[in-house]
């Protein structure tokens, strides 16, 4: 329970600079922004609070990643690469964790 709390911590703050380095790169190429992107980082975060804090399996959080992130041939959604590495960075420390 101690490490998941530690591990959201740090989560909270990796996505929060993350947010925040993204949008003043690309502040003058609003076309390149989509802004309910930045709202669905703050539902990730509230779900992987909840995941950690009330499932502690990592069976749900498949299911949830797969629905969102993946289309039905299993290649991201999203095309823009540090957003790639962002999730793939996620997904390595949550099997870490869960291992």
């Amino acid at each position: 329970m101690l490490k998941s709390f530690f591990f959201f911590i740090l989560l909270f703050f990796f996505l929060f600079y993350f947010n925040f380095f993204f949008f003043i790169k690309f502040r003058f190429r609003l076309n390149e922004i989509n802004c309910k992107d930045f709202y669905f980082f703050y539902f990730f975060i509230f779900f992987i609070l909840f995941y950690f804090f009330f499932f502690q399996k990592l069976f749900f959080f498949k299911i949830f990643v797969s629905i969102l992130f993946l289309n039905e041939n299993g290649v991201m959604i999203y095309e823009h690469k540090l957003r790639q590495i962002c999730y793939c960075f996620f997904f390595f420390i949550i099997e870490y964790i869960n291992f």
